[in-house]
């Protein structure tokens, strides 16, 4: 009943807006997971241009990201998550779609899923390729970051961050620490949470290593509920403080395996550790092992045993994750993704004007890509 009164007020809006946009409209941007998008360029004439932080094009490369299982990944299996997530996000929402299309669009209705073609992908192609069997007007453009940001570790808007005094005597006592965080994802039971509290705190103690945890729900039984205890000497709590700052300062980041998160801890040049929760975390954790920069486990089966393992595995020499990191960083902070999106954006309004079809997905003309 909430999805359909909020489909409602999507479709009803969605109609509002076209009306009082000017015309003729260029283009309508939109996520495939939006709904409208493609329906409202449709209506306007105008070129749909599909953008978002994970690749949802069809591809035997790599499976869907919300349907992401490591162990079950190959060609076939690819593309029958592409193919059922298509289905399951139109299934749903088709009759009431199509009745919106008819009435208020004026536009005929229609059995298959729409198609979210052209792509932008703002995620780096560094970490994940772009497949050879995605049509040319699909790209990955690089990683969304303040295009005021240089090509040096943690420079960007933040860099006059002041730290407290607290964090900064922390900083400088001893190496540089890992960093732990889970924003505000709570996919666990209270006990549960409680358990996987217990098993970074014993896991860090093993490993010999320092930690700056951000405050949230990891830490809220800090003071002593449930019989957990409170923080070690090597680990202290922050409140809220600029990634982009705080992570050139860390050794690795311990995360749940969001595509921002990633991103700036990339860009910091530090391995990522993964504790996948839900949806496309565990495709991006999949993405940082086979690159070679990061390692994950679905949260539930993480063990202090195991992420004792992780910590070593990533700060062993011999293994070199640090070196694939800062390399990989580096890459990616020359991407100028957000310049990169526009560029093609334009190219793309361009093209549809005169009817005409991308021929490459070569970007190198306009983005630095070592």
């Amino acid at each position: 009943a909430e999805f359909g009164s909020w489909l409602e007020g999507l479709l009803h809006s969605s109609t509002d807006v076209l009306q009082k946009c000017p015309k003729p409209l260029d283009a309508v941007m939109a996520s495939p997971v939006s709904f409208v998008g493609p329906h409202l360029a449709e209506a306007a004439g105008a070129q749909f241009i599909s953008i978002f932080t994970m690749p949802f094009t069809r591809t035997a490369s790599f499976p869907n990201p919300l349907a992401c299982s490591p162990l079950l990944e190959s060609p076939a299996y690819n593309l029958a998550t592409h193919m059922a997530l298509d289905q399951g996000l139109w299934l749903p929402v088709r009759s009431r779609v199509n009745e919106w299309r008819t009435t208020e669009l004026d536009l005929p209705a229609r059995t298959a899923p729409p198609v979210y073609q052209p792509a932008i992908y703002c995620y780096s192609r560094h970490l994940c390729p772009e497949p050879a069997d995605w049509p040319n007007s699909t790209q990955a453009v690089g990683f969304f970051f303040d295009p005021k940001q240089s090509e040096e570790v943690g420079s960007s808007s933040h860099q006059q961050f002041t730290p407290p005094d607290d964090l900064s005597a922390f900083l400088a006592a001893g190496e540089p620490p890992v960093y732990i965080g889970f924003g505000s994802v709570t996919a666990l039971s209270a006990s549960a949470r409680v358990a996987f509290r217990k098993a970074l705190l014993k896991g860090l103690r093993k490993a010999g290593k320092r930690a700056v945890l951000l405050g949230g729900w990891v830490n809220e039984t800090a003071e002593g509920g449930d019989g957990d205890p409170a923080l070690p000497d090597n680990v202290i709590q922050v409140g809220p403080t600029p990634h982009e700052w705080l992570f050139a300062r860390c050794s690795a980041v311990v995360c749940h395996g969001g595509a921002g998160t990633v991103a700036t801890a990339l860009s910091a040049g530090c391995p990522v550790i993964v504790c996948a929760f839900f949806g496309d975390q565990f495709f991006w954790s999949s993405r940082l092992a086979d690159r070679k920069v990061g390692l994950g486990c679905g949260a539930t089966s993480l063990t202090s045993r195991k992420f004792k393992y992780f910590l070593n595995e990533v700060h062993d020499p011999a293994n070199e994750y640090p070196q694939r990191a800062r390399a990989l960083g580096a890459r990616i902070r020359r991407e100028q993704g957000v310049h990169t999106a526009s560029f093609v954006i334009e190219q793309l309004v361009q093209q549809h004007r005169t009817q005409g079809e991308p021929t490459s997905r070569d970007l190198d003309d306009f983005t630095v890509v070592s």
